[in-house]
C-alpha cells in the first residue's frame, strides 16, 4: 500500500492473491478428504461455498489490522438511508429474473458443446440443510464477496471514472468464479453491484442485493414447483420482461437519487492489470479443462 490506513489498488491485489492462495490450498485439502470418503457429498458442496468466503474475510481482517485501516472506514456502513434499500431489492429481483432465460440457454449450449461447467447447489431437502444453505450460500457470500469485490476493489479504485470502476469490478468478480457457466451472469451482476456501491457508498445495500440473488437461486424453483415451470421458454420470457422492468426501474432510481462520482486524479494501476491478467489465465485454464474433464 502506498498510503497507510487507506485501501488502495495494491491492497486489493495483495489481499485477493493471498486469499486466493489460501482458497486453493484449502480446496485441495477438501478434495483430498472427499476422495478418502471422510466427508459426504453435501458436506463437500457446503465446504466449497465456505472456504473462499472465510479466506476473503480472514485475509481482509488480518491485513486491515496490519495496515492500520480504521474499522469505521472498512467495516462500518456509510450513508444509511431507508429509500435506497427499496432500490436494492428492485435491482436484485430484476437482475435475477432477467437473467433466467439467458442462463437457461447458456447452460443448454454448454451441455451441447461438451463442457462440464455448471453451478452445483447444495441439498435443501431437510430443515437443517435449508438453514445451512441460507447461512453458507446466501449470507456468507453476501458478506465475504461484497467486502472483497465491492468494498475493497471499489475503494481501491477511488478517483477513477466510475464506469471504469464498474466495468473492471464486474470483470474482476466474474473471472474470480473460474466457471464458464457463471461468467456472463456474474459479470453483469458484478457491474450492477459495483454501480450500486459506487453511487451509494453503502456496502449493506450490495450485501442485501447479493443475498436476494443467491436466495432466489436456491429456493425459487423448489418453492414454486407445480406453479411455474422454469424450463418453459414462455415462463422464462415473462420473467425476463418483468426482470427488465424491475432492473431498469431500480437502476434509474439509484441514478436519479445519487450523484455521479467524477474522476479525481485516479488511474488504473499496474497492480490491477496484473490481477485481471492472472485471473484471465486461471479462468481460461479452468474453462478449457471443463471440456476435457
Amino acid at each position: 500500500m502506498k498510503e497507510k490506513g487507506k485501501i488502495t489498488q495494491s491492497y486489493t491485489l495483495v489481499c485477493y492473491l493471498v486469499a486466493l492462495t489460501a482458497n486453493l490450498i484449502l480446496t485441495f485439502l477438501l478434495e483430498a478428504v472427499r476422495r478418502d470418503e471422510q466427508i459426504d457429498e453435501a458436506g463437500y458442496v457446503f465446504g466449497c461455498y465456505i472456504v473462499p468466503q472465510l479466506s476473503y474475510l480472514i485475509v481482509l481482517g488480518v491485513f486491515s489490522f496490519v495496515k492500520r485501516i480504521p474499522k469505521e472506514e472498512f467495516f462500518r456502513p456509510q450513508n444509511i438511508k431507508p429509500l435506497p434499500y427499496a432500490f436494492a431489492v428492485l435491482i436484485a429481483l430484476g437482475i435475477f429474473l432477467f437473467a433466467l432465460l439467458p442462463n437457461f440457454y447458456l447452460q443448454k449450449a454448454l451441455t451441447m458443446s461438451g463442457s462440464k461447467s455448471t453451478v452445483i447447489l447444495p441439498p435443501t431437502g431437510t430443515a437443517g440443510e435449508v438453514i445451512l444453505s441460507i447461512l453458507f450460500v446466501c449470507i456468507l457470500p453476501a458478506v465475504g464477496e461484497e467486502m472483497m469485490f465491492r468494498k475493497t476493489f471499489c475503494e481501491g479504485m477511488e478517483g477513477n471514472n466510475e464506469w471504469v470502476i464498474i466495468v473492471l469490478g464486474g470483470l474482476f468478480f466474474s473471472l474470480s468464479h473460474l466457471n464458464l457457466a457463471q461468467t456472463v451472469h456474474q459479470f453483469f451482476l458484478g457491474c450492477v453491484l459495483c454501480f450500486l456501491y459506487v453511487r451509494t457508498k453503502n456496502i449493506t445495500l450490495t450485501m442485501i442485493a447479493h443475498f436476494i440473488n443467491n436466495f432466489l437461486a436456491l429456493f425459487l424453483e423448489r418453492w414454486t414447483e407445480g406453479v411455474a415451470n422454469w424450463t418453459n421458454p414462455v415462463v422464462l420470457g415473462v420473467a425476463l420482461a418483468i426482470g427488465a422492468i424491475l432492473l431498469a426501474t431500480g437502476l434509474f432510481l439509484v441514478w436519479k437519487n445519487t450523484t455521479a462520482v467524477k474522476k479525481n486524479g485516479g488511474k488504473v494501476e499496474p497492480y490491477t492489470i496484473i490481477l485481471l491478467i492472472v485471473l484471465g489465465v486461471m479462468w481460461t485454464t479452468t474453462v478449457t479443462a471443463s471440456f476435457f474433464s
